[in-house]
């Protein structure tokens, strides 16, 4: 940290009219004039700065005897962190060098600024004898954490109504199985599983007049002693239905 002994100058450089096809960023703007200092410093008294008070003079082309010369202020208890930097004064209202990269993500407290001045430094004004910098987030980057989380909301509830469709398909397929009267043994566990879930009323789509049918004579079996057991009234067990089923079904042949 260093007390000024200049005020900076804000120096625009030259505009974009100026460009010409050899031209580079470094020849406009306030970049023109950092690089311009930068490669003499001993020829300016003055920092070029890219913005400052309303109080320091502007200019487009930084001149070697640009800037009002200050008392400077002494700086002292210097402590430098990992997104941090704090220092005393002994006078307030005179610019101090941060000699630290300048980046729009560092905030002040105690003093005006930062404001960026060549080659890539800061400066502040302190306004308290107390001066800190912190490193934080700016605005923009919290509103991007916010549509990250947002996007990972998003894709775990799409995850959830994938998965809650799948198990729709799944009971789907169950009924239509049943219903469209599939040419094959009812398995022991899913008959089980129909019964179970239809509460022995046929809810599933299982024939209400316990007829059978020749396209699936197992739905017919399966109807029957649904009926059965509902006019015995029996509480139906699952596992013992589904073994009784299993022993009266014929045994299924290859088709040559």
């Amino acid at each position: 940290m260093e007390g000024l002994s200049f005020e900076p100058v804000v120096a625009t450089g030259p505009t974009e009219e100026n460009i010409t096809d050899a031209s580079t960023r470094f020849d406009i703007g306030w970049e023109s004039q950092a690089v311009a200092h930068y490669n003499n410093p001993a020829g300016f008294r003055s920092l070029p700065a890219e913005d400052g008070p309303a109080d320091w003079a502007r200019v487009s082309t930084l001149a070697s005897l640009d800037g009002d010369p200050v008392t400077p202020a002494q700086v002292s208890d210097i402590v430098v962190g990992r997104n941090s930097v704090s220092f005393s004064v002994d006078r307030i209202g005179t610019p101090v060098l941060v000699k630290v990269s300048y980046f729009p993500n560092w905030d002040v407290t105690g003093a005006d600024g930062p404001y960026r001045a060549g080659p890539n430094l800061m400066v502040v004004v302190p306004t308290a004898n107390d001066v800190e910098l912190n490193y934080g987030y700016t605005s923009a980057e919290y509103l991007s954490f916010l549509f990250f989380a947002m996007g990972c909301a998003g894709a775990v509830l799409l995850a959830l109504d994938r998965a809650r469709a799948n198990r729709r398909g799944d009971d789907a397929g169950i009924s239509a199985r049943v219903d469209d009267g599939v040419d094959e043994r009812l398995e022991p566990d899913l008959f089980a599983k129909l019964l179970a879930e239809s509460g022995r009323d046929g809810a599933l789509g299982l024939r209400a007049d316990n007829a059978p049918t020749p396209a699936n004579p197992e739905v017919g079996l399966a109807d029957r002693m649904l009926g059965a057991l509902e006019a015995e009234g029996t509480a139906a067990d699952p596992d013992a239905v589904a073994l009784a089923l299993d022993d009266q079904l014929p045994p299924v042949t290859e088709e040559e």
